[in-house]
């Protein structure tokens, strides 16, 4: 197979680029694969794109960066072109009208388009379904050989309305489903360099619904959330305790990774309950965590690394990056890149979104926040 990344660059310059790009890759593209910002026209892209390949293209929209082996973008449009293997592709809609039977479908379409998939890339909307039941869909429609990896889109942290692109549609309140057979296994890592608290207990999610968490041991969930952070001396009193919260996310203890899923809350609601970045299931264990910028950037530098050794003579890599760890970082976020491509001598495609999906196996995760994935293959 062969892989190539075009970008950053404008959609004004994204024709010649295209063109540039074809004369180089030195056989048939069978997939595009596009990231930009939320205000890019997609239909330019989608002209572009079909003057030069007749190759399918799907895309989404980031939280605020893109990226290559060559560098970032905030505005601009990168795509990554495969060749020397057949996809199918299956797409769900209406998932906020009930995501279980659409989902379950368009998995299905993009298996029957490629039988012989070893991986299936995902793209989807985080306002029209939970992560969580994305996953789901996946663990119980694909055989379990097969990992998938991909990212909930984003849209530069306005959290109203994110953009898919598959062909010529622009899409929302839907996700989208690329089956590949990769010519070999891909290898997939996932790291975040999140620790837990000191002397932190772990806490039982004993009633939730959806992306809360409506109670803690027993009682309502943020009263239970604040005594910890008391107990801890971490609430600082001259802040919204949601300020707090989100300084310390709750990791869900698994023995898969690095051992915790993270989920960081985003509002306190008037019930009591907490309003999280993705769901997390009633009696799993939640803890305490944090992190820092050298914890962070040594994650990045660790899943680069263990990614490449998994596998001989990669032809790439995929990066699914999180929005929340670009707002941790702030300007450090180019450290992230740069420990991610390390040294520019592969080609890499990545993205920011608000929210990370990475499964391996059988194992019972795979969406993940404020945390990095990479597929290398």
């Amino acid at each position: 197979m062969r892989f190539a990344t075009i970008g950053p660059t404008s959609v004004a310059s994204l024709g010649d680029e295209l063109a540039k790009a074809k004369a180089a890759f030195g056989q048939p593209v069978r997939l595009g694969v596009a990231y930009y910002a939320i205000s890019t026209n997609l239909a330019s892209i989608h002209a572009a794109w079909r003057a030069v390949f007749d190759a399918p293209i799907v895309g989404a929209s980031t939280a605020g960066v893109a990226f290559t082996e060559r560098g970032a973008t905030e505005q601009g449009i990168v795509i990554g072109l495969f060749g020397g293997m057949d996809v199918g592709i299956g797409v769900a809609e209406g998932l906020s009208r009930g995501a279980a039977a659409s989902l379950a479908t368009a998995i299905k379409t993009a298996l029957r388009g490629q039988s012989r998939a070893n991986a299936m890339l995902v793209l989807t909307d985080p306002f029209a379904c939970d992560g969580e039941e994305v996953v789901t869909a996946l663990r119980a429609n694909l055989p379990v050989h097969t990992r998938a990896f991909g990212a909930a889109a984003g849209d530069d942290d306005r959290f109203v309305k994110v953009k898919l692109l598959s062909e010529r549609r622009a899409l929302s309140d839907a996700a989208i489903f690329v089956a590949i057979a990769f010519p070999k296994p891909v290898s997939l890592e996932v790291r975040h360099g999140f620790s837990r608290v000191e002397n932190a207990r772990a806490m039982q999610v004993s009633a939730a619904a959806d992306a809360r968490i409506l109670a803690l041991d027993g009682e309502p969930a943020a009263a239970v959330y604040q005594d910890e952070l008391r107990r801890l001396r971490l609430l600082d009193p001259n802040e919204m305790a949601i300020v707090s919260m989100a300084r310390y996310s709750l990791g869900v203890v698994t023995p898969f990774g690095e051992g915790l899923i993270i989920r960081t809350p985003i509002r306190v609601l008037a019930d009591g309950s907490i309003q999280l970045t993705s769901g997390i299931p009633v009696g799993q264990q939640v803890t305490l965590v944090t992190t820092s910028r050298e914890q962070m950037l040594a994650a990045a530098q660790r899943l680069r690394k263990q990614t490449l050794a998994s596998v001989s003579d990669a032809n790439g890599v995929l990066v699914f990056d999180c929005g929340g760890r670009r707002a941790r970082l702030g300007a450090d976020f180019k450290s992230e890149i740069a420990a991610l491509s390390a040294g520019a001598n592969l080609p890499m495609l990545g993205l920011t979104g608000y929210g990370e999906i990475a499964k391996f196996g059988g194992n019972v995760h795979g969406f993940h926040n404020i945390t990095a994935v990479m597929a290398g293959f």
